[in-house]
């Protein structure tokens, strides 16, 4: 299981592509550090970038789901939603699709941030925004999201 630890900031070049900071590379092995799934995030507005080890993980859970229940197909429909698999090149950039950067508003400024298994890709002024204020029951939510354990 990979454990991604780091924050950093970077920036697009004109061609929309993204060098991956050598900080995160390092903690991947093999084709985790060239294989990734690109995807919006359901819920915020950034991109997850999964190594290719934990999309396969997170892809056998999904393959678990009876999809013809219309929940699943609906969550399914939502999850994938613009998912895609993207490589580094020689100089470890990935390419970040013009679409999926104008559905959440993208600018060439980001921050990328490891979340455990991924790392998110948010517009810089976005993330500072987002990360501007702790919700004031931001120990409830803590003590909610324990609570939540993986089967």
């Amino acid at each position: 299981m990979v454990s991604l630890i780091g924050y950093t900031k970077c920036k697009l070049d004109e061609k929309s592509r993204l060098v991956l900071p050598s900080r995160f590379l390092k903690q991947l092995d093999g084709d985790d550090a060239m294989e990734f799934v690109l995807k919006p995030n359901p819920d915020k507005p950034c991109l997850d970038l999964y190594p290719k080890s934990q999309w396969g993980i997170i892809s056998s859970k999904l393959a678990q789901l009876d999809e013809f229940q219309p929940e699943v197909q609906d969550f399914l429909i939502h999850f994938l939603r613009g998912h895609q698999a993207v490589s580094t090149d020689k100089a470890n950039r990935i390419s970040i699709d013009p679409q999926l950067r104008n559905e959440i508003s993208m600018g060439r400024d980001v921050t990328l941030v490891a979340i455990l298994n991924m790392i998110q890709i948010w517009d810089t002024e976005a993330y500072e925004n987002f990360t501007a204020n702790k919700p004031r029951n931001f120990h409830e939510i803590t003590k909610q999201a324990l609570k939540n354990k993986k089967e």
